[in-house]
């Protein structure tokens, strides 16, 4: 999976960084219309990694690793600010 993006026509649903202490993927599944187009991913590689960030995990439902840290983000009424909760 070395460099590779699983891509839909227009955008990509996993990229792949080399951190400073290994292997990160993102996975960006607000696009995916059904979990089983989870399925194509290689959920086993995705989950050896240093660090895996799934957006949208609900939308891969039954195919993303249990979260060891869940991050929200949010607005504040103050545009240059974000929230962000951790837990």
């Amino acid at each position: 999976m070395q460099g590779r993006l699983y891509r839909a026509p227009t955008y990509a649903l996993v990229h792949h960084y080399h951190g400073a202490r290994g292997d990160i993927y993102h996975v960006d599944a607000y696009r995916l219309r059904h979990p089983d187009e989870a399925a194509d991913l290689d959920w086993d590689t995705l989950a050896s990694a240093d660090a895996l960030l799934v957006e949208w995990p609900e939308r891969a439902a039954g195919w993303v690793p249990p979260a060891s840290l869940h991050i929200a983000l949010d607005h504040t009424d103050d545009d240059a600010r974000r929230v962000m909760e951790l837990s």
